[in-house]
């Protein structure tokens, strides 16, 4: 990871690895060849804690970015963040969208329902005018047809 990302920065400054060995002597008095870079970029030779520091600050790295066991540097971990965002973007709008449509279906049965009550008791209403007018026009027959109180047509009754 460390050798990898500084030879990519050195190259896109277009250094030599003679350069950013001199370049480490003036600016931090570290002592290496050109020789050294290389080694340090094909991983065959161990760096040392303050060649590391500055050889991140002269190249304009982060530490911890260039050494994080993480896979990938910021710029792939911003991609990563990016397609995560993007897919949890898309997955609230699908789920809105559903909650949407869930919602409508609700309303829909829960006014069904409500039309459903409205016409039960309006029946019921009836019923009992009904039965009152046989009642106080002492028609016997009429009535037995006519039982709301129990007993009798209990569609009108069942809760929903």
């Amino acid at each position: 990871m460390f050798a990898a990302r500084i030879q990519e920065r050195r190259k896109a400054l277009d250094w030599a690895q003679t350069t950013l060995a001199a370049n480490l002597g003036q600016a931090f008095g570290i002592d290496l060849d050109g020789t050294a870079i290389t080694r340090i970029e094909q991983g065959k030779r161990r760096v040392r804690l303050d060649e590391a520091v500055a050889i991140t600050q002269l190249l304009g790295l982060d530490l911890h970015e260039v050494t994080a066991p993480h896979p990938g540097g910021i710029d792939e971990q911003l991609e990563r963040a990016r397609i995560a965002l993007d897919s949890a973007s898309y997955a609230a709008e699908f789920w809105q969208r559903e909650r949407t449509q869930a919602q409508g279906r609700f309303d829909e049965l829960q006014r069904l329902w409500r039309e459903r009550q409205e016409a039960a008791e309006r029946a019921r209403s009836f019923i009992k005018e009904q039965r009152d007018a046989a009642e106080a026009r002492g028609d016997v027959n009429a009535l037995a047809g006519y039982d709301v109180e129990g007993g009798g047509d209990d569609r009108f009754d069942q809760e929903a």
